[in-house]
């Protein structure tokens, strides 16, 4: 019985309660460890929604920045495109231009040549006809008949300007009649003259020439 009563004293009685105090300094470490493990886990979350805020902003940045490099990159391309239109109509048009100068160079060309053809074929047909001309006249000054007939006619313009009448004499007919005729003319005349019968003598007795009568002073030809 008196160990039972040793029991139930206080002393036997506070004995257990010391072996308890371990497991409640146990469970305190166990709670500051889990205070300590939750703050850390707080933290290292908090710490990573930092990182992904920061990522998300910087993700954010490089979208910025790659949409502004494409916008820069599209604005270059438009400026590029529309540079070369402008490039390309300017040479059209430069060689428009280029094309009507040397149309109208060529126009200009060709007329000044024209010019020039129908210049020389003036030239060409004048001095042809002067030729021509001062062929006849050689032929006809050349002519024996037209020396004879010239001598004659020369003759009776001195006969007539001494009788001073105021009919135009033979003479002066026929010197102004060659001074207008031209070259056909002249051709003409001395066809005709070379039919006229001048008779085989050397002097003006014994030459006659058409409508003219020795015998009448008055008349003329």
């Amino acid at each position: 019985m008196q160990n039972v009563a040793l029991a139930d004293t206080p002393s036997s009685m506070s004995q257990p309660r010391q072996a308890e105090k371990p497991e409640s300094t146990h469970t305190q470490k166990d709670i500051d460890k889990a205070e300590k493990d939750r703050e850390k886990q707080e933290k290292d979350r908090a710490e990573a929604e930092a990182r992904e805020v920061e990522r998300q902003k910087a993700e954010k940045r490089r979208r910025e920045e790659e949409r502004r490099a494409q916008d820069l990159e599209l604005e270059r391309v438009r400026r590029e495109k529309e540079q070369l239109v402008k490039e390309e109509e300017a040479r059209k048009r430069r060689m428009e231009l280029e094309r009507k100068e040397k149309e109208a160079e060529e126009t200009r060309r060709k007329e000044a040549e024209e010019k020039e053809r129908a210049e020389a074929k003036r030239r060409e047909a004048e001095i042809a006809k002067q030729t021509e001309q001062t062929s006849v006249v050689d032929q006809l000054e050349n002519d024996p008949l037209m020396a004879k007939y010239i001598s004659i006619v020369k003759e009776r313009r001195e006969k007539e300007k001494e009788k001073a009448t105021a009919a135009p004499s033979v003479a002066n007919q026929v010197e102004d009649l060659m001074k207008k005729l031209d070259t056909s003319s002249m051709l003409s005349s001395r066809s005709s003259i070379s039919g006229l019968n001048f008779g085989a003598g050397d002097t003006a007795d014994e030459v006659s020439a058409p409508g003219f009568d020795e015998t009448t002073e008055d008349d003329g030809w």
